[in-house]
Protein backbone atom coordinates (compact mmCIF):
# COMPACT_ATOMS: atom_id res chain seq x y z
CA UNK A 1 0.00 0.00 0.00
CA UNK A 2 2.58 2.60 0.93
CA UNK A 3 4.47 2.04 -2.92
CA UNK A 4 1.25 2.29 -4.26
CA UNK A 5 0.49 5.72 -2.50
CA UNK A 6 4.01 6.74 -3.61
CA UNK A 7 3.38 5.58 -7.26
CA UNK A 8 0.25 7.80 -7.04
CA UNK A 9 2.19 10.86 -5.71
CA UNK A 10 4.83 10.35 -8.23
CA UNK A 11 2.24 10.38 -11.08
CA UNK A 12 0.85 13.26 -9.31
CA UNK A 13 3.64 15.14 -9.55
CA UNK A 14 4.36 14.64 -13.27
CA UNK A 15 1.30 15.93 -14.02
CA UNK A 16 2.31 19.01 -11.63
CA UNK A 17 5.16 19.34 -13.39
CA UNK A 18 3.39 19.40 -16.68
CA UNK A 19 0.67 21.86 -15.35
CA UNK A 20 2.02 24.10 -13.40
CA UNK A 21 4.43 27.19 -14.92
CA UNK A 22 5.64 28.24 -11.15
CA UNK A 23 5.62 24.72 -10.15
CA UNK A 24 9.52 23.20 -8.98
CA UNK A 25 10.97 21.03 -12.31
CA UNK A 26 11.29 17.34 -11.85
CA UNK A 27 13.91 17.38 -9.39
CA UNK A 28 14.48 14.74 -6.21
CA UNK A 29 14.53 17.38 -4.15
CA UNK A 30 11.21 18.67 -5.25
CA UNK A 31 9.38 15.37 -5.50
CA UNK A 32 10.81 14.26 -1.80
CA UNK A 33 9.27 17.74 -0.96
CA UNK A 34 5.80 17.09 -2.55
CA UNK A 35 6.51 13.45 -1.17
CA UNK A 36 6.46 14.38 2.32
CA UNK A 37 3.89 17.29 2.14
CA UNK A 38 0.33 17.02 3.10
CA UNK A 39 -1.98 17.05 0.69
CA UNK A 40 -4.00 19.52 2.49
CA UNK A 41 -0.95 22.15 3.00
CA UNK A 42 -0.21 20.95 -0.84
CA UNK A 43 -3.47 22.81 -2.17
CA UNK A 44 -3.73 25.14 0.77
CA UNK A 45 -0.33 26.39 -1.37
CA UNK A 46 -1.81 26.33 -4.54
CA UNK A 47 -5.22 28.03 -3.17
CA UNK A 48 -3.11 30.74 -1.86
CA UNK A 49 -1.24 31.37 -5.37
CA UNK A 50 -3.94 31.01 -7.58
CA UNK A 51 -3.15 27.91 -9.41
CA UNK A 52 -6.19 26.85 -9.85
CA UNK A 53 -5.48 23.85 -12.41
CA UNK A 54 -3.03 22.93 -9.56
CA UNK A 55 -6.02 22.38 -7.05
CA UNK A 56 -8.22 21.30 -9.82
CA UNK A 57 -5.00 18.32 -10.05
CA UNK A 58 -5.23 17.34 -6.50
CA UNK A 59 -9.17 17.52 -5.88
CA UNK A 60 -9.36 14.99 -8.85
CA UNK A 61 -6.97 12.85 -7.49
CA UNK A 62 -7.59 12.63 -3.39
CA UNK A 63 -11.04 14.03 -3.17
CA UNK A 64 -11.28 11.93 -0.19
CA UNK A 65 -8.33 13.77 1.78
CA UNK A 66 -9.33 17.45 0.24
CA UNK A 67 -13.43 16.72 0.91
CA UNK A 68 -13.33 17.51 4.54
CA UNK A 69 -10.92 20.46 3.93
CA UNK A 70 -12.36 21.53 1.00
CA UNK A 71 -14.28 25.25 2.07
CA UNK A 72 -10.85 25.95 3.90
CA UNK A 73 -8.78 25.62 0.52
CA UNK A 74 -11.34 27.59 -1.44
CA UNK A 75 -11.10 30.30 0.94
CA UNK A 76 -7.31 30.35 0.40
CA UNK A 77 -8.19 31.55 -3.29
CA UNK A 78 -7.34 35.58 -3.36
CA UNK A 79 -10.59 37.65 -3.62
CA UNK A 80 -9.16 39.20 -6.79
CA UNK A 81 -9.59 35.66 -8.93
CA UNK A 82 -12.92 35.38 -10.67
CA UNK A 83 -14.89 32.71 -9.49
CA UNK A 84 -16.02 32.19 -12.52
CA UNK A 85 -12.61 30.63 -13.43
CA UNK A 86 -12.81 27.99 -10.32
CA UNK A 87 -16.86 27.37 -10.34
CA UNK A 88 -16.20 23.76 -11.19
CA UNK A 89 -14.55 23.36 -7.72
CA UNK A 90 -17.26 24.80 -5.63
CA UNK A 91 -20.21 22.96 -4.38
CA UNK A 92 -23.48 22.97 -6.29
CA UNK A 93 -26.86 22.14 -5.61
CA UNK A 94 -29.26 20.72 -7.22
CA UNK A 95 -33.58 19.85 -7.02
CA UNK A 96 -34.36 16.35 -5.29
CA UNK A 97 -36.88 14.65 -7.46
CA UNK A 98 -39.96 16.22 -5.85
CA UNK A 99 -38.92 19.54 -6.64
CA UNK A 100 -38.19 20.04 -2.37
CA UNK A 101 -35.46 21.34 -1.27
CA UNK A 102 -32.13 22.04 -2.67
CA UNK A 103 -29.78 18.93 -2.40
CA UNK A 104 -25.37 19.13 -2.60
CA UNK A 105 -24.93 17.27 -4.89
CA UNK A 106 -21.66 15.08 -4.73
CA UNK A 107 -18.42 16.79 -5.01
CA UNK A 108 -15.40 14.85 -7.25
CA UNK A 109 -15.63 11.58 -5.80
CA UNK A 110 -15.04 9.42 -8.79
CA UNK A 111 -11.65 7.25 -8.94
CA UNK A 112 -8.88 8.22 -11.34
CA UNK A 113 -7.90 4.65 -11.53
CA UNK A 114 -8.99 0.78 -10.90
CA UNK A 115 -8.73 0.03 -6.98
CA UNK A 116 -5.36 -2.41 -6.38
CA UNK A 117 -5.87 -5.50 -4.92
CA UNK A 118 -3.57 -4.60 -1.80
CA UNK A 119 -6.36 -1.64 -1.07
CA UNK A 120 -8.42 -3.84 -0.73
CA UNK A 121 -6.68 -6.52 1.99
CA UNK A 122 -6.85 -4.98 5.59
CA UNK A 123 -9.02 -2.09 5.08
CA UNK A 124 -11.07 -2.37 7.70
CA UNK A 125 -8.21 -2.53 10.26
CA UNK A 126 -5.78 -0.75 8.27
CA UNK A 127 -8.08 2.82 8.05
CA UNK A 128 -6.41 5.11 5.70
CA UNK A 129 -2.94 5.52 6.13
CA UNK A 130 -0.79 8.45 6.75
CA UNK A 131 0.73 7.67 3.47
CA UNK A 132 -1.87 8.20 1.11
CA UNK A 133 -2.32 11.88 2.27
CA UNK A 134 1.25 12.76 3.00
CA UNK A 135 3.02 13.00 6.66
CA UNK A 136 2.46 14.13 9.86
CA UNK A 137 -0.37 15.27 12.13
CA UNK A 138 -2.59 17.52 10.15
CA UNK A 139 -5.39 18.84 12.44
CA UNK A 140 -3.32 20.75 15.03
CA UNK A 141 -1.30 22.49 11.97
CA UNK A 142 -4.23 23.35 10.28
CA UNK A 143 -5.88 24.56 13.56
CA UNK A 144 -2.66 27.07 13.89
CA UNK A 145 -3.26 28.45 10.99
CA UNK A 146 -6.95 29.58 11.17
CA UNK A 147 -6.00 31.53 14.62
Amino acid sequence: RVLLALLDRLYVFTLLCEAVPDHPSFTREGFDRFRRTHVVHLALEFAAEAQLHALDILFHHYPAQLQPMRFLVLARIPAAVSPLLYAHLLPSAAADEAGGEPLECDWLQESWRARDWSEEVGEEEAGEEEAEGGGGVLWPEIASELE
